[in-house]
């Protein structure tokens, strides 16, 4: 169903108000609708399904409101609206036809709720041709709006797609581009800048097995026990650092300062003169 044409109004306070003055056959009688009027209400307009739940809404809202015209025992219409901040909207008017003073006296009670309640400004949407109750209330027309009703949208053609495309080319280029960076350049250093530790500990490592190497080299080498046999057989078998460390022994029984100065440059890291 192709679109149709809303008016957009609008109506500021200071503007002031037009009342209906058109002669009636009944006194009117505007009030709010209650959940008593619900059916009288949809009975206006039968293919409005969603009359009665937007009528609902309305009675059980703090900043809403739901009037209705009553002639007689005959209920004409029925006006919805809200309040939000400093501005009013007029969501739904709906009248019976051929009552063309039903909807401005509507529209003037509704604009006076919505005054006492702190809208300085009110909005109302009309469709083409039903601009009248509106601009006699002293609603001005400050645009249009597409609406469409009853369409089904169940396959995009190729214009809305290739548009969609272009709108989304931007932002994915620059997350594929962010994801190469991250990949490329941040990742691999932020990888070398964690290894690098375990490498210095991995030397650091390899130079204290590296000591503790030389301080099991340092270790004499003990001669094994042997059996019961002649002096010339045990001294034969005196290995060569038994010689060594009983040559080390006697320089200490014989000069022991010498020794102490050896020792003393050794820990200092100073090589023995």
């Amino acid at each position: 169903m192709p679109p149709t044409c809303a008016r957009h109004l609008l109506r500021d306070v200071r503007r002031g108000m037009v009342h209906p003055n058109e002669p009636m056959n009944a006194p009117l009688h505007i009030a709010p609708l209650t959940a008593a009027d619900l059916a009288a209400a949809c009975a206006l307009d039968p293919t409005d399904t969603g009359c009665r739940g937007r009528l609902l809404w309305h009675l059980h809202t703090p900043y809403a409101q739901a009037l209705k015209a009553e002639q007689g025992a005959q209920l004409l219409g029925h006006a919805c609206g809200l309040v939000h901040g400093r501005s009013g909207w007029v969501r739904h008017l709906h009248t019976a036809p051929h009552t063309t003073e039903v909807a401005p006296a509507l529209l003037a009670a509704l604009v006076e709720w919505m005054e006492a309640h702190g809208a300085h400004s009110q909005v109302a949407i009309a469709q083409p041709g039903a601009e009248a109750p509106y601009t006699a209330c002293g609603f001005e027309e400050s645009g249009s709006l597409l609406h469409y009703t009853h369409g089904h949208f169940l396959e995009a053609t190729r214009a809305e797609v290739v548009d969609l495309a272009r709108s989304f080319a931007w932002p994915l280029g620059t997350l594929l581009f962010g994801a190469l960076v991250l990949m490329g350049v941040i990742r691999p250093a932020i990888k070398a800048m964690g290894t690098a530790p375990v490498a210095g500990a991995t030397i650091g490592s390899d130079v204290q097995m590296n000591q503790l190497d030389a301080l099991e080299s340092d270790t004499p080498e003990r001669p094994q026990l042997t059996g019961p046999g002649s002096a010339a057989d045990a001294a034969a078998q005196v290995s060569a650092g038994e010689k060594q460390l009983e040559d080390a022994r006697q320089l200490t029984r014989d000069n022991p300062a010498a020794v102490a100065n050896i020792i003393k440059a050794w820990m200092n890291g100073e090589a023995p003169a």
